[in-house]
């Protein structure tokens, strides 16, 4: 695990209001660090804006719930859907578009974090599904 700076430290502590902590992120003086820090092993919340390809019979995710029912890219992680911005059928492949706002766990200082040369949005991939 590589060193976190002192300025990001909020926002990998699982004590942070963001990861379910009572913390509001007020260090008191910020350049010496926080004396409650601890380390969230999934890493910060970051967000951006996803294309969720669901396939017909899937039961969708709830809105605002943590899940791990979809990869992004080739990472494992959890995600929260925030907001739903459209829907797009694909009457051909068989899903359903969905245009949504995410969050999702990424963390830049571990040792296995391989950094991505590509700079288009990675993809969202379906880990399981289907009706039960």
């Amino acid at each position: 695990m590589k060193d976190i700076p002192v300025r990001l430290e909020c926002a990998y502590c699982i004590r942070n209001f963001r990861h379910g902590g009572e913390c509001g992120g007020k260090m008191n003086p910020p350049a010496q660090g926080c004396l409650a820090f601890k380390l969230d092993p999934r890493g910060c919340i970051r967000s951006m804006s996803a294309t969720l390809q669901v396939p017909i019979y899937y039961e969708f995710p709830l809105v605002g719930v943590w899940n791990n029912e979809f990869n992004l890219g080739d990472r494992e992680t959890e995600l929260k859907i925030t907001h739903i911005r459209g829907i797009r059928w694909d009457k051909r492949k068989g899903y359903l578009g969905v245009i949504c706002e995410i969050e999702y766990y990424v963390n830049d200082f571990s040792e296995d974090y391989a950094e991505s040369t590509d700079e288009k949005k990675p993809i969202l991939k379906l880990v399981k599904g289907g009706a039960e």
